[in-house]
């Protein structure tokens, strides 16, 4: 085959890709697997049909490389409409769950509160949401952003969708399937079209779990549906007691809770006793302190030393003044490791966490690691 006639392959080829890795994972959600299987003949008839058309012609040079333009835009604006369809599909299939859940949402207004009305609606979907924990099934939401997402790569539009429409949050609400992250994501997303409420997702540290939760009245609500509050809403303040009540395991293996788009702490916010330490790195290379230097943008790890669920609570980096500020529970033991960012010096120390107070310093010394 000509040179031209392998560059006509290549488009087709990304199409493909798209196809297998993306949109049959997508549309298997959306549509029930019979009707992805009488789709997806038509596309690859398509296809065929234009590889076929082009070998026809791929003898004569003249035609090929007039030939070869034709069919790589034809396969380019086959490319582009496969996504259009793919990224429409999702948000037809999301905008009729919305109004369908809207509408149970309004009903349950007549007699309920805006939160208790909040809650029926996420136990509707619970009832809906198959977990996956233990399981080696692979999601539709894991598929298309797995190795990076190196697939998304071949579709740019359908990409775009996922990362600024909330695409993939609405993906994970129509997949209704999952573990705790992505109940957490669905019901944050999902809850803010239902009810207009505002909405977060927090992720725990130290336990292996994250969930939603609402804003009314003035207040956070922990909606953790599927683990930690099944049979009511609890109240972020309030919801260290009700650990230490309900869920001991929890309580005891929990060192910090984090919004997830930020990233800030919401530890002490939730009825946790928290402290702001500020961990000091400093690379040591001799005895003394007259060669001390700071040890900037040195990796920093922390551990709960008892903790057989998440033992690592925290990684972070250093400023240019070799200083991490951090917040930690005023709670257990910690082990805090410290490394230069050139691996040749390497720092450990163990705090006891009940003994940490607010703005304490606490100096890591790093000694050359061979």
């Amino acid at each position: 085959m000509s040179i031209e006639g392998r560059k006509s392959l290549l488009p087709s080829l990304s199409i493909i890709v798209f196809i297998v890795f993306v949109e049959f994972p997508v549309l298997s959600v959306i549509y029930p697997l019979i009707e992805v299987i009488t789709i997806y003949p038509l596309l690859i008839s398509l296809i065929l049909s234009l590889a076929v058309f082009a070998y026809k012609f791929q003898k004569s040079v003249r035609s090929l490389k007039r030939l070869t333009k034709q069919i790589m835009a034809l396969f380019i604006i086959f490319w582009f409409l496969s996504q259009i369809t793919m990224l429409v599909a999702v948000e037809f299939e999301y905008r009729g769950t919305v109004n369908e859940y809207a509408q149970f949402f309004k009903e349950n207004l007549k007699e309920k509160s805006k939160m208790d009305s909040s809650w029926a609606v996420v136990v509707a979907y619970r009832d809906e949401f198959e977990g996956t924990y233990g399981s080696d099934e692979t999601l539709p939401n894991r598929i298309i952003t797995r190795d990076s997402g190196f697939y998304l790569g071949f579709t740019p539009l359908f990409a775009a969708y996922l990362v600024w429409f909330d695409g993939y949050e609405k993906l994970i609400v129509l997949q209704k399937k999952g573990n705790c992250g992505e109940f957490a994501i669905a019901i944050k997303t999902f809850l803010r079209d239902v009810t207009g409420l505002e909405t977060r997702k927090v992720n725990m540290e130290g336990f292996d779990h994250a969930f939603p939760e609402i804003y009314w009245n003035g207040s956070w609500w922990v909606f953790d549906g599927i683990f930690t509050t099944p049979s009511y809403p609890v109240k972020a303040e309030s919801y260290a007691e009700y650990l230490k009540k309900n869920k001991r395991n929890v309580y005891e293996n929990l060192y910090n809770l984090r919004e997830d788009e930020t990233g800030t702490s919401v530890l002490a916010k939730h009825g946790f006793k928290a402290v702001n330490i500020t961990i000091v790195a400093i690379i040591d290379p001799a005895a003394g302190e007259a060669n001390d230097r700071p040890a900037k943008n040195a990796e920093v790890e922390i551990f709960a030393l008892k903790n057989w669920y998440d033992p690592l609570i925290e990684r972070g980096e250093t400023d240019e003044s070799g200083k991490y500020q951090t917040v930690l529970r005023n709670y257990g033991d910690y082990v805090i490791m410290a490394k230069s960012f050139d691996g040749n010096f390497v720092g450990i120390l163990e705090v006891n966490g009940w003994d940490l107070e607010d703005g304490d310093k606490v100096v890591v010394r790093l000694h050359k690691y061979e």
